[in-house]
């Protein structure tokens, strides 16, 4: 299954989701870019305890998650993921959805490889991993102006093709994990969303940054949230094919909206 194009190869079609409670009329979902660090796994935490603090349905009949997979994220974070997360987003019935390159072209589309509301596991790689890219170009790291326009590819763009794919013309709410301590980059992502908007002539989507706009939590109280909650520490989630630490998650503002 793909959300746009083709793939390069044939991959096992996932299972159908469960049916979840209908929506009220007119709707929009929420859907968050689910990066396996500390930011965005306290926004879910967060959206699991309290939905309604944050606009969502009881049920979370409403909310989307989506995991962009690169092919190189560290085993222990996606350890780490498939042990305390996915359980928790089972339970409750979170529609969770996977999505990676279906090849170095973009003509090669981008591959569902998992849409269920009972996920049990991250997927280590897609079709196309970033560090094949990467080395196939003799690159091992591409940065401008701070951000890693290597990895945009493999994150930004997935994202994007796959809400069109979704959504078409109808508007939705995109979560991203900034903190309290990134203010000017939310604010950033805010204007840069409203061009977007007006040159679409419509609202593609609704930029929403919890951890600033409802909870004010800094880095650390993410951290300690998390910590508290799921009993164990996080780490940052980057790919292991960068040699130097960086949060490739983190800011997904960076990979989904600036790759434009």
């Amino acid at each position: 299954m793909v959300a746009t194009a083709q793939t390069l190869f044939e991959l096992p079609a996932p299972a159908d989701p469960a049916p979840a409670p209908a929506e009220p009329a007119g709707k929009r979902p929420t859907v968050l870019s689910y990066g396996l660090g500390a930011d965005s796994t306290a926004i879910l935490l967060k959206f699991l305890a309290d939905p309604a603090a944050y606009g969502l349905e009881p049920a979370l009949s409403d909310l989307i998650v989506v995991h962009s997979v690169t092919g190189d994220e560290w085993p222990d974070s996606l350890s780490y993921v498939d042990r305390l997360v996915l359980p928790l987003l089972a339970a409750r019935k979170v529609r969770t959805v996977q999505i990676a390159r279906g090849g170095r072209r973009d003509a090669d589309g981008v591959v569902i490889l998992d849409d269920s509301r009972t996920p049990h596991r991250i997927w280590a790689s897609g079709p196309w991993r970033l560090s094949v890219e990467l080395r196939a170009a003799g690159t091992v790291l591409q940065m401008a102006n701070g951000r890693r326009t290597c990895s945009s590819r493999f994150k930004g763009w997935c994202l994007d093709a796959w809400a069109a794919y979704e959504f078409g013309t109808a508007t939705f709410r995109r979560v991203i994990g900034y903190h309290a301590g990134e203010r000017p980059r939310a604010a950033k992502d805010s204007v840069i969303q409203e061009r977007i908007n007006h040159d679409a002539g419509r609202i593609v989507c609704e930029p929403y940054h919890p951890l600033i706009d409802t909870d004010g939590m800094d880095r650390a109280a993410v951290e300690a949230y998390v910590f508290e909650q799921l009993g164990e520490k996080i780490r940052k989630s980057y790919c292991d094919v960068f040699s130097i630490e960086s949060t490739c998650y983190t800011c997904l503002c960076c990979a989904w909206k600036e790759a434009r």
